[in-house]
């Protein structure tokens, strides 16, 4: 749920924020979460995606921070924010079921 409202929003920024073809890397984010969503649900090696999920967040979160250190525009709009912040969220669930799932 939470990487679809996350690819939700990248999708937002990216077409109607940006545009074409400025928010073609925010469409390329959505698309692998919708991707990573649809392997881990059709339970495709779920644990290997479970593993490359975390770092693809701490990736995205580590991207956005560079680009909003340097004023890149719109990276610092209210929705920009609120997915970072469901980011977090999903790091932290990712990494529990991470930690879960050890023996």
């Amino acid at each position: 749920m939470l990487a679809a409202v996350t690819a939700a929003l990248h999708l937002y920024i990216g077409i109607l924020v940006y545009g074409i073809p400025l928010g073609i890397p925010l469409i390329l984010i959505a698309l692998v979460y919708l991707g990573g969503i649809g392997l881990i649900r059709m339970n495709i090696r779920r644990d290997l995606w479970l593993r490359i999920g975390i770092y693809w967040v701490i990736i995205v979160i580590a991207l956005w921070a560079a680009s909003a250190a340097v004023n890149a525009p719109n990276t610092n709009i209210p929705l920009a924010y609120v997915s970072k912040a469901i980011e977090f969220i999903l790091l932290g669930v990712l990494l529990r079921l991470r930690t879960a799932s050890r023996p």
